[in-house]
């Protein structure tokens, strides 16, 4: 179990065997946070596809929990997945006959690359994501 505190700000959503439902748990999470701090629409969508993409490769690559945390405001989201996966994330170019492979490269245009990830003392690794000013 990861043992680092999150973000020093946010709400933290767990999504511990949440499985194939933790996605869509994490867009209704986030859209009731941003709803919640006054964010615009267009900036609610964009984070709402950002987190369902990091939830989705947490479960999909790491074991065990899966945290989420978002700091909303009217202008920013920041978005945190916590996971205990060994795996750091690869943005790599696809082709055009792989199925999958494309979601980072998105998060990072809807990001203006304000895409990162750290590992921490406990083994846990964290990958966050800034949208809007800032």
């Amino acid at each position: 179990m990861c043992t680092t505190a999150g973000p020093e700000a946010g709400e933290r959503l767990s999504l511990v065997d949440a499985g194939v439902a933790a996605a869509a748990m994490a867009r209704s999470f986030t859209m009731d946070e941003m709803v919640r701090a006054g964010a615009s629409v267009l900036l609610g969508e964009d984070a709402q596809l950002v987190v369902s993409e990091l939830v989705s490769n947490a479960v999909k690559h790491a074991p065990g929990p899966t945290a989420l945390y978002v700091a909303a405001s009217p202008e920013t989201v920041i978005l945190e997945v916590w996971d205990q996966g060994t795996g750091l994330p690869r943005v790599r170019v696809p082709s055009l006959e792989d199925d999958s492979g494309r979601g980072l490269n998105i998060i990072n245009e809807l990001s203006g690359h304000r895409l990162s990830w750290k590992r921490h003392a406990d083994g846990c690794k964290s990958v966050r994501v800034v949208l809007g000013a800032g």
